[in-house]
């Protein structure tokens, strides 16, 4: 009887681009559907389980629990100690378009290009409060000296959040007198509040004059002698919604179109116009690291450099995209996908792909997802990508081919 051939081990991984004969014995070629060890050796691949049935999409690591999109609506999964997996709506009005997350000060916000908000103590609330309008300013009793006079509102909610200034109304008083202001309402459920500002005479500067109950018909300024604080929302915006989403330097910034908005300082809840970098192209993923932000666009990845927005310097580390979803910050480095490859990423806007001398991918511009597996010695980084043009392979079939990577 002939004796089995015997192969392996491969410690040099998987070649896919050197031509056959510059290939020692100790490469492979391709590899599907195996696991390499760190020895070179491969092991069949294990296969999965369906937990929860239902198309899902746009899933979460919140730590205690996940998040994801099924059906419309925003799920939030809690898994057991057994691995038991249970799932409770928490929001609707969710389309198919992919949802970006990211947590700020123990706060999860999140956006999809047509809707923001953010989930508070298990709660959805809203992220970013409407600009109030003032409904009318008329001339009315009390005791203010003649002059002109400017007010503003905001509303407020149960936490003490409050939103963007209203464009001011102005009054000239001719005789002494009082400022009546006919206050706005609003149908968001957090709002409780609204809160008065009013300058002194002739100035432009805007003091807390009151706070009254939503739903209070109007208030009438009557003197300036007890003002409160100076207001600080004057000029301000909510959050623009986006297609990406990251915390970073104590700010939320959000990718739109080729836009990068970012909030004001400790301030997730509030932004200005003028808070934006611009690029070329549609930004399509963002990823923060301590000293700066990596920005991907269409067709490059920038580097965003420095913690002070004022200083802040913006360069190309690579000439291609990452595929959006797949970044990751993990105990041995910071990585991503891109559509040349794995790229490790450093603190300081170090970006080298290191895998392009051994191996081509095919990947698009897609969308994609990443993890770090670790089981019996074996540590991979696992990703998955799904093409912007074409249906889900993984979606499609209960059979999928994996291409395991290993690149030595």
């Amino acid at each position: 009887m002939d004796k089995l051939a015997s192969n392996g081990p491969w410690p040099y991984g998987m070649d896919n681009i050197h031509e056959d004969h510059e290939l020692s014995s100790r490469t492979l070629r391709n590899a599907v559907n195996v696991d390499i060890t760190a020895e070179g050796t491969v092991r069949r691949r294990k296969g999965y389980t369906s937990k929860l049935a239902g198309a899902y999409h746009s899933l979460y690591n919140a730590g205690a629990f996940l998040l994801a999109v099924k059906a419309g609506s925003l799920m939030k999964i809690n898994v057991s100690a057994l691995g038991v997996l249970t799932e409770t709506a928490l929001a609707t009005g969710f389309s198919t378009a992919p949802v970006a997350y990211t947590k700020l000060d123990g706060v999860i916000y999140y956006t999809n290009g047509t809707l923001n908000g953010k989930l508070l103590n298990g709660q959805v609330r809203a992220w970013g409060l409407p600009i109030p309008l003032i409904d009318g300013v008329a001339a009315g009793v009390g005791a203010l000296p003649p002059g002109r006079y400017h007010v503003a509102l905001t509303f407020l909610t149960a936490t003490g959040e409050e939103s963007s200034g209203s464009i001011p109304g102005a009054i000239t008083l001719v005789t002494t007198g009082g400022i009546v202001v006919t206050l706005p309402t609003t149908s968001i459920a957090d709002v409780n509040r609204v809160r008065i500002y009013v300058t002194s005479t002739n100035s432009e500067t805007y003091y807390m004059y009151s706070e009254v109950s939503l739903g209070t018909v109007s208030v009438t300024i009557t003197a300036s002698t007890t003002l409160g604080h100076e207001i600080q929302s004057l000029n301000s915006i909510p959050p623009p919604v986006g297609s990406c989403l990251e915390s970073f330097a104590g700010r939320l910034w959000i990718g739109t179109g080729n836009s990068l908005y970012f909030t004001e300082l400790f301030t997730p809840n509030r932004s200005k116009v003028r808070n934006y970098f611009s690029f070329e192209e549609p930004i399509t993923d963002l990823f923060a690291v301590t000293s700066g932000m990596y920005v991907s666009t269409d067709s490059k990845t920038y580097w965003l450099s420095g913690l002070d927005v004022d200083k802040i310097t913006v360069s190309v580390v690579l000439e291609y995209p990452m595929i959006r979803g797949t970044a990751r910050v993990t105990p041995f480095g910071n990585f991503w996908f891109s559509t040349r490859g794995l790229v490790m990423a450093g603190e300081n806007g170090e970006a080298k792909n290191v895998t392009d001398q051994k191996l081509v991918f095919s990947f698009p511009q897609a969308s994609g997802a990443s993890m770090v597996r670790e089981e019996n010695g074996l540590q991979q980084i696992i990703g998955a990508y799904v093409s912007t043009s074409s249906a889900n392979p993984v979606a499609a079939s209960d059979y999928y081919e994996a291409e395991i990577v290993r690149a030595s």
